[in-house]
């Protein structure tokens, strides 16, 4: 992927489109063999229609929203204003951070993001 990302990138910094060959396989053939193993979502007894079903009813009581304690209330119309928090972690905090997602079978990512 990132050999295909500097490709494109070269190429379209001088004006140019990437010259990429066609692929055998383009996304419509995936979807028709989709189609063909998973079967068509107005048959009721299709592979696709049973797992919509199991899926919404899976679902069904998922709250739209998830309410988490906050400090301060939802605003009635999101803004969409995001922000960046800085920080730095010391050696040793992010060496027993390495550990612990080395333990879980994580990744640091997995790790702080859960945090």
């Amino acid at each position: 992927m990132l050999r295909d990302v500097m490709v494109a990138y070269a190429a379209r910094s001088t004006g140019d489109a990437p010259g990429w060959a066609s692929l055998d396989v383009q996304y419509a053939d995936y979807s028709l063999w989709q189609r063909d193993i998973l079967g068509s979502e107005e048959d009721p007894t299709s592979v696709i229609s049973q797992q919509i079903d199991y899926w919404t009813g899976a679902l069904d009581e998922v709250p739209d929203v998830l309410e988490l304690p906050a400090d301060r209330a939802r605003p009635a119309v999101a803004s969409y204003r995001g922000a960046t928090h800085r920080m730095q972690l010391d050696a040793s905090t992010h060496r027993n951070l390495l550990a612990l997602a080395r333990s879980r079978n994580a990744t640091l990512f997995m790790v702080l993001h859960s945090a």
